[in-house]
């Protein structure tokens, strides 16, 4: 097995070779930092569960070598052109070291300020540390009185210098191995000429020299073989998870220990999380403006224009004797518009309908916007969603929220998704908010995926029911649906839907559908409703259960 791995390894690219042993040796270092950190700040009175100490390495190792292959991406994308190669001569070499060196020298930087910053205020760096270059003097006196910043900028020059040193001497190291000695361009000419001397048949009259232009082709297609596994390698690397969504700031969240996430961070890849977010805030002195208005419509009765108290305790009219189960089924691009409740002749939402005449039908609840991940902000936080670009649920700096989730004392708690909670980051806002939470995703169901968004309504609300009908304890529950969503599919063993294609276009869009398959993809949404709710009326945990269905947003029709 050595001897195998050592001739695979003699015969791989010198850049290639170079590239491994670069980027793992910087990802040790930077564990090497990680580790530093956990010696110098974890909290002894309140030490990580070993679980969560090394899954937070192993995340955080993940992180390491996503940034460092960053770093090395060009070497990569560019290093195999003869006049961009290291191993081309010194002034290219000198080139590449100045590029990696410089990059290494902000992330150094990054990690020397993170660890003051976290020594000084107990958070890891983020965007809003930014605040400090406003008055430049204050800060670099503060700096200059705080810390040993002789000592620290020599260390820092020292194991700058050091970096270089060693990505010159590793560059010199493979400059000695041998190269290919011919171009791609060459390689395709000898794939040409070798195709036509087949098909003419002129094998005879060039034997040598058509053997000379196999061997081109097959070093140049084996080599070719090679790029393409190092390139997939390298997108595996940065996208750090065979999933639909990569590793995400989000999936650092995990632990109710708030040093398990700070532990897991990269400095610089956690500041660059925060940088989109961090230059959104508001107008303290307009809030402050219209503080009362606001308060008396919220219904507070604390009121504190000074501090912007906006808390309110509602009590209930009457408590129920024993604990109800809670499940909330938020539903996909459910405009209201298009359905039953609205009285479309088309009535596409029987079961629906159905559950809003048995049932307490709210007809002034609406989303003023679209975008899912908006609404299970609000649905989690209980306040709006009132990011100006993108999304609350992807900042990272607002990610800690109360949830009357956590209201539930003594419940199971779930959040069931079709395909991965990692979408929107919303992994983040549902992990670090409701207490004991289980996630249940992709790869944890019984049935397959369908699509991009994992397996389909039917089924996740059937997998749904049956974890309900298992428990023993009360429990609060999320089921996210995503079937009325592009692209539309429908399963095979879809429990008896009928697919409905006689309805003109011209009638669809009038009320509402813009074609045949958003118009079924709504139905089998409600066809699948359908079902959950008759599992539910046959199961024994139904009647003590409080169901609230709701739509995430509409879409333009």
């Amino acid at each position: 097995m050595r001897e195998m791995f050592l001739s695979a390894w003699l015969k791989m690219p010198r850049l290639f070779r170079f590239l491994i042993k670069a980027v793992l040796s910087l990802a040790l270092l930077f564990m090497i930092f990680r580790l530093a950190f956990w010696v110098a700040f974890e909290d002894p009175d309140a030490p990580l569960a070993s679980a969560d100490f090394w899954y937070s390495l192993w995340l955080g190792l993940r992180f390491d070598l996503r940034v460092s292959m960053i770093m090395f991406l060009p070497l990569f994308l560019l290093g195999g052109i003869k006049w961009l190669s290291p191993f081309t001569s010194r002034w290219h070499r000198y080139v590449w070291i100045t590029y990696l060196s410089a990059f290494f020298a902000v992330i150094t930087l990054t990690y020397i300020i993170d660890y003051g910053h976290y020594a000084y205020l107990h958070k890891r760096l983020d965007f809003t540390a930014l605040r400090f270059l406003e008055d430049m003097e204050l800060s670099a006196q503060m700096v200059w009185e705080s810390y040993s910043v002789v000592w620290i900028s020599a260390a820092y020059l020292f194991v700058v210098a050091l970096f270089a040193w060693s990505i010159n001497k590793l560059l010199k190291r493979f400059e000695k191995w041998p190269a290919a000695n011919y171009g791609w361009w060459r390689a395709v000419f000898a794939t040409l000429r070798d195709l036509l001397v087949t098909v003419t048949g002129q094998t005879k009259r060039f034997p040598l020299y058509r053997l000379q232009i196999t061997k081109k082709t097959a070093q140049f297609w084996k080599s070719t073989a090679v790029g393409l596994a190092a390139l997939l390698v390298v997108f595996l690397i940065i996208q750090s998870r065979f999933s639909q969504y990569p590793l995400r700031w989000s999936d650092a969240t995990f632990s109710k220990h708030p040093f398990a996430s700070q532990l897991t961070f990269h400095p610089l890849h956690y500041f660059l999380d925060t940088w989109k977010n961090g230059r959104v805030t508001y107008d303290r002195n307009a809030t402050a403006k219209y503080y009362d208005l606001i308060a008396d419509y919220l219904g507070v009765t604390q009121k504190d224009s000074k501090n912007l108290n906006y808390k309110r305790e509602v009590k209930p009219y009457r408590t129920l004797g024993e604990r109800p189960n809670v499940v909330v089924v938020i539903v996909e691009s459910f405009a209201a518009y298009k359905t039953s409740l609205s009285g479309s002749p088309l009535n596409p939402t029987p079961h629906m309908k159905e559950i809003a005449d048995e049932g307490l039908y709210f007809k002034n609840f609406f989303t003023p916007s679209t975008g899912t991940a908006r609404s299970i902000y609000t649905t989690i936080t209980g306040i709006p969603d009132v990011e100006i670009k993108g999304t609350s649920s992807r900042n990272p700096l607002i990610v800690n929220q109360h949830s009357v989730a956590n209201e539930f004392k003594g419940y199971e708690k779930f959040y069931f998704i079709g395909g991965s909670a990692s979408w929107g980051n919303i992994r983040g806002i549902l992990s670090k908010n409701i207490e004991g939470l289980h996630i249940m995703e992709k790869g944890s169901y019984e049935a397959e995926d369908v699509d991009v968004w994992g397996i389909s309504d039917l089924y996740l609300l059937q997998e749904a029911n049956k974890r309900f009908e298992k428990q023993k304890k009360p429990f609060f529950a999320i089921v996210q649906t995503s079937g009325d969503h592009r692209p539309y599919t429908i399963p095979e063993d879809n429990w008896g839907f009928k697919y409905d294609d006689t309805v003109p276009l011209e009638k669809l869009k009038k009320y509402g559908f813009e074609s045949v398959q958003e118009y079924n993809a709504y139905r089998f949404m409600d066809h699948s409703i359908g079902h959950f709710i008759k599992s539910v009326r046959n199961s024994k945990y139904g009647k003590n259960t409080i169901f609230a269905f709701w739509g995430d947003h509409g879409i333009d029709g």
